[in-house]
């Protein structure tokens, strides 16, 4: 007999695009992945600069934006500002491997943006994207 956890499949992308911006290849590689095997339709970039180009682009479909939040250019969170400014209403999740408390030059207002801590499995990626999508405000659960 299965439990009904593991009946229950995260939610899947069913071909909205996102536009992922990590600058550690290996990690926008896995986050490609586990995007495109969900049925998202995958953009990704290594810098901010670059996403920013996309994002201003007319032509680009975006329904939701991934990115790190400590990046080499622009963190984060001012991408995810600006990007906003250029498409209000567009959901963004915020991932870092850093606590909110730690992390190097760049602050996260809580509650403005949620924030997914690194490392996180494709079934936890999928539901907070989920919950951002439908706009939901799912706190994250303390770490200790």
């Amino acid at each position: 007999m299965r439990s009904a956890e593991a009946e229950i499949a995260p939610p899947g992308g069913a071909g909205r695009a996102i536009l992922v911006v990590e600058d550690d290849d290996a990690v926008r590689a896995v986050l490609t992945r586990m995007l495109t095997r969900a049925d998202y339709q995958v953009t990704a970039t290594a810098t901010a600069k670059d996403a920013l180009e996309i994002v201003t682009s007319p032509a680009a479909r975006i329904d939701v934006l991934l990115t790190d939040v400590v990046m080499p250019d622009i963190a984060g969170v001012q991408l995810a500002e600006r990007a906003r400014a250029a498409r209000p209403g567009l959901p963004v999740l915020l991932m870092s491997g850093y606590t909110a408390g730690s992390l190097p030059g760049a602050t996260i207002a809580t509650g403005e943006l949620p924030l997914l801590r690194k490392p996180f499995d494709a079934a936890t990626l999928l539901q907070r994207l989920h919950e951002v999508m439908q706009g939901s405000r799912v706190p994250e659960p303390e770490q200790a």
